[in-house]
């Protein structure tokens, strides 16, 4: 801290932050970035509530710092930033910071009901009637719907399908 000739208005505060570089031959370091109330100095960012306290032959001062800062890896010292959720009301138009208006985007969920038919097939084990020329009889029902919607059944049709067992 240097003082100036008001400890409120025309001081240097220096506040110690880390630097880690970018090029990983330089080594790490602090670097001090200077706060000050006098718009004269060259300074980062201003400070307020400003107290001094003396301990013996000490004196020592706090403040609040104004904005906080960070340095990126190629030097450059930069405001901290704080990402913050920005809520608006229905029918609000938001604007960016050049005035420009921002699309927004609603999500709605939506819940809708619906029926559909669904046809299930069950496989049922049918014992086979036995001819006396030694073929099998086998009586299936069989309901379709056929390509082009309609309905049909093989009922009153006699159909007949021959396999051949090895």
């Amino acid at each position: 801290m240097v003082l100036g000739s008001d400890p409120e208005k025309d001081s240097l505060i220096f506040h110690r932050a880390e630097w880690l570089p970018e090029n990983m031959e330089m080594c790490p370091r602090y670097v001090y970035i200077p706060y000050s109330n006098n718009r004269g100095r060259d300074a980062f960012g201003t400070y307020t509530d400003y107290r001094e306290t003396t301990a013996g032959n000490q004196v020592m001062a706090s403040a609040l710092l104004q904005t906080d800062a960070v340095i990126e890896g190629d030097g450059t010292i930069v405001p901290k930033e704080n990402e913050v959720n920005v809520y608006y009301k229905t029918g609000e138009i938001p604007y960016d910071a050049d005035g420009q208006p921002i699309q927004v985007v609603v999500y709605r969920e939506k819940t809708e009901t619906q029926q559909r038919e669904v046809t299930e097939t069950k496989w049922v084990h049918q014992a086979a009637a036995r001819n006396a020329d030694g073929r099998y009889i086998l009586r299936v029902n069989a309901n379709f719907t056929d390509s082009f919607g309609v309905k049909k059944t093989n009922a009153g049709v006699l159909e007949e399908l021959g396999f051949k067992a090895v």
